[in-house]
C-alpha cells in the first residue's frame, strides 16, 4: 500500500483519532448510552445493525488489547487462541458493518436512494444486480445514482477499506497457505504492508492471515479503516446523518 517505514505512523494516528476507550473498566460506556438514542424501538433495530456490528468490533478491540497487556511476552496457548478470536472477530464485525450499512442505505425509503432505481426488485435483487456486486462497488454505485463523484481510487480510506475486505474474505474463506509464494498470499501481504503492527507472537514463517495478522493493532486498524471509509462516503452522500451520528459514539 505504501512504504513499510511510513505507513505505521499514519495508521497509528488514524486509530488514535478514533479515541477508542479500550482496556478500561468504562469500556465503551458512551456506546451503550448511544444505543438507547439510536435504537429506540424494535422497528429500528434491524435498520441500525451496521452500528451494532461496529459496536461489537470495537468491543473485540478492547478485549484484544487487554489480553496482550495482561500476558505480555508470556502470551501462548489458550491465551493466544483467545487473542486470535478477538482479532478475527473485530475484522469480521467491522467488515460486516460496512456491508450492513450500504444495504441499509439502499433499502431504507427515507434515504431517497431506493427511489432513484427505476425497477428496484430487478435492478437490486436480480442475478447480476446491485446486491451481488462487491461491497465497495455498491458504495460507488450509490454515489453515481445520486449524481455525485465517486471516491477516487487512490483515496486512502478506499484503499484501506478494500484491504479490510480482503482480510475479512481470507478469514471467512480461510485456506492454509503452505506455499507463501502463492499469488493470493503475496497480494494480501502487499495490500496490508505497513497498515498495522503484526503479531509479535508469530514468526515470519507462520501463516500470514491466521497468525501474523492476529494482533490487537490489526483489530484496531480494522475498526479505524471501516469508520474512515464510512465517513468519507457520508461526507459526499449525506443519506442519513442521524444514523451516522450513532457511529460518533464509537469514536468518542
Amino acid at each position: 500500500i505504501r512504504p513499510a517505514g511510513q505507513a505505521p505512523n499514519r495508521r497509528v494516528r488514524s486509530a488514535q483519532t478514533l479515541g477508542l476507550k479500550v482496556g478500561t473498566e468504562h469500556h465503551f460506556a458512551a456506546v451503550v448510552e448511544a444505543a438507547s438514542a439510536t435504537v429506540s424501538a424494535d422497528a429500528t433495530v434491524v435498520s441500525n445493525f451496521a452500528w451494532q456490528h461496529m459496536r461489537a468490533a470495537s468491543i473485540f478491540v478492547g478485549h484484544a488489547l487487554q489480553v496482550e497487556q495482561r500476558y505480555g511476552e508470556a502470551l501462548y496457548g489458550t491465551a493466544l487462541e483467545e487473542l486470535r478470536s478477538y482479532v478475527s472477530g473485530a475484522v469480521m464485525s467491522a467488515a460486516a458493518s460496512h456491508e450492513a450499512l450500504k444495504n441499509e442505505f439502499y433499502l431504507a425509503p427515507s434515504t431517497g436512494l431506493r427511489g432513484r432505481i427505476a425497477n428496484f426488485e430487478a435492478e437490486f435483487w436480480a442475478k447480476g444486480g446491485i446486491e451481488r456486486k462487491p461491497i465497495l462497488v455498491k458504495y460507488q454505485h450509490a454515489l453515481e445514482l445520486l449524481g455525485l463523484p465517486r471516491i477516487p481510487e487512490d483515496d486512502e480510506s478506499l484503499i484501506q477499506a478494500d484491504a479490510l475486505v480482503g482480510l475479512r474474505n481470507s478469514l471467512v474463506h480461510f485456506k492454509p497457505l503452505w506455499d507463501s509464494e502463492r499469488p493470493n498470499a503475496q497480494d494480501l501481504r502487499q495490500r496490508l504492508n505497513g497498515a498495522f503492527n503484526l503479531s509479535r507472537w508469530a514468526t515470519p514463517d507462520d501463516d500470514f492471515v491466521a497468525k501474523q495478522c492476529m494482533s490487537a493493532d490489526c483489530a484496531r486498524w480494522a475498526v479505524a479503516s471501516a469508520l474512515a471509509f464510512m465517513w468519507a462516503f457520508n461526507e459526499r452522500a449525506h443519506l442519513d446523518n442521524d444514523k451516522m451520528a450513532g457511529f460518533r459514539s464509537i469514536e468518542a
